[in-house]
Order: C-alpha cells, then structure tokens, then sequence
C-alpha cells in the first residue's frame, strides 16, 4: 500500500473512531514546552512539537511557515517532520500542504476522505527512512485553518 494513502486512512480511521489519548500529555503553549524536530523522542514531546508548530503558523503565516517546515532543522529532523494535510468531506479533494519528505506532492490530492476534527495521537507500522524496515510510529494532529481552509498540522516518531 502507498505509505502516503496508508498513514491518510489511518488519520481518518482513527479521527472518525474518535481515538484520544489527550489525557496522556495536556496542550500547552510552545513557551512552556518548546521541542525541535531532533529532541523528539515521547508522547509529550510530539505533542509539544506540534504546538509549537501550530503557534508558529499563526505568528508567521502560512507561507513563510511551509517554507521553514521544509527547509529549516527545527522542523524537520530524518524521519521526524511537520506535515500539514488538508481536511475536507469531499472525497479526492483532500491535499498536502506541508510534506517535507517529497515537497513536489504538495498541492497534490491523496485521494481519500479527510474529514477529521480536532486532536488525536494515532498509531500505525510505517517504512521507517532511516532503519530502512517497517516500525511502530505514532503522530500527533491538531486542526488548524491558517491555511486558508481546514488542515490538520501534525508530526510523528518511531518508537522502536
């Protein structure tokens, strides 16, 4: 299966099912907790990664954060990156914003239904980059609309 369309549904699946674990790691702002995409490493730090992320779209802007979530070391890390993904209910519509790993599919459809509401951690198997085989990972999305519409912005890790 695609790894794109794989991890995709696995945020529909476990958004729709409504998933959560925030009672693992509370919200807080990126200034009580601020983590760069290397030092990921828990629960709470991807979380934090993420907010950090989201506060810094709102400080910046859209374009100036997609451009620093793919160029600058803060947000991306070998296999540890900011994503943001469209969320929509129209099937085929939904597109990555943000996607470090190969910015050409940005602005690209991922052909499935993307109709996610606020924040979850979601864990899946994933080609890991760097180990070159198939490892747990768990990501951390949050919604925002900086974006000009509906996104989710989110992160990973690799637990093994």
């Amino acid at each position: 299966m695609h790894a794109p369309y794989f991890r995709f549904l696995l945020i529909f699946c476990a958004l729709a099912s409504g998933a959560q674990e925030l009672a693992i790691a509370q919200t807080r702002t990126c200034a009580e907790k601020s983590v760069a995409a290397d030092a990921v490493r828990t629960l709470g730090d991807v979380q934090a990664f993420v907010q950090c992320a989201y506060e810094f779209v709102q400080e910046v802007g859209a374009e100036e954060a997609r451009r620093a979530f793919n160029e600058e070391e803060r947000w991306k890390s070998g296999p540890t990156y900011i994503f943001v993904d469209e969320v929509t209910p129209m099937t085929d519509m939904a597109r990555a914003f943000v996607f470090p790993p190969d910015p050409s599919r940005e602005g690209e459809s991922w052909g499935l239904l993307i109709d996610a509401f606020g924040e979850t951690f979601l864990y899946y198997s994933n080609r890991n980059p760097a180990a070159n085989q198939w490892q747990r990972k768990v990501t951390f999305v949050k919604r925002i609309t900086s974006f000009g519409v509906p996104v989710l912005i989110g992160a990973g890790y690799y637990l093994d």
